[in-house]
């Protein structure tokens, strides 16, 4: 069997620490491993195009902890439409967030600043969005952009693969449905609260019409 986790910490531990304890009888692949197995192997491609221009932050336990450099770019690589700008810092020489290791948690401050640096490279590199594949990497950069207030809109690769798959980003379309889901609720709540209004005002006028009608009787 095999097991495929889309954490690079989680990853890391089980391809590497869990074996010290016992014999694995399974195959530990990260996501990005995967997906570049099954485009190699032609089980996998990316038929709609992507034109974004995208810089990739290595997370520490995917790269330099197990390797892990080329899946990410060979699934990058194979999309339509995408270009891949690195920052200086890339691959074995990549900043570190400050996400892992407990710093984030212990010494937000130092993670903070550690954020902004690394932001400020991948916006340098002139890039739309920055592409990461681990959770810890894209909360503790997404830290830097909202310092920043960064123009980058951070990525996971599987938001990015979701993209050439589906033809739309996800998450944009996810924003406009509950924009236009909200904006539904709202035009209905006016026509309610408009039809509840003259429906009021029609009893008014009723009941004013009727006291005339009453009044001219009594003086006639």
């Amino acid at each position: 069997g095999t097991l495929i986790s889309s954490c690079a910490g989680c990853f890391k531990t089980i391809r590497q620490d869990y074996p010290k304890v016992g014999k694995l009888n399974f195959e530990v692949l990260h996501t990005v491993e995967f997906l570049a197995r099954l485009l190699e192997e032609g089980k996998l491609a990316f038929p709609n195009p992507v034109n974004k221009t995208v810089t990739y932050h290595d997370p520490c336990h995917l790269g330099r902890a197990t390797g892990g450099f080329d899946a990410p770019r060979i699934i990058m690589n194979a999309i339509p439409g995408l270009k891949l700008k690195e920052m200086p810092r890339n691959r074995e020489y990549s900043r570190c967030c400050g996400a892992g290791g407990g710093l984030k948690a212990g010494y937000p401050d130092i993670q903070n600043k550690m954020a902004q640096r690394r932001i400020q490279e991948a916006e340098d590199t002139g890039a739309e969005e920055l592409v990461s594949c681990c959770p810890f990497c894209f909360q503790g950069l997404n830290v830097g952009v909202m310092a920043r207030n960064s123009p980058l809109a951070m990525k996971d690769m599987s938001s990015l693969v979701a993209e050439s798959l589906l033809g739309y980003d996800i998450f944009e379309k996810a924003a406009k449905d509950a924009e236009e889901k909200a904006a539904a609720r709202a035009k209905a709540k006016a026509e309610k609260d408009a039809a509840k209004a003259k429906a009021k005002a029609e009893k008014k006028a009723a009941k004013a019409e009727k006291e005339v009608a009453k009044v001219e009787e009594e003086t006639a």
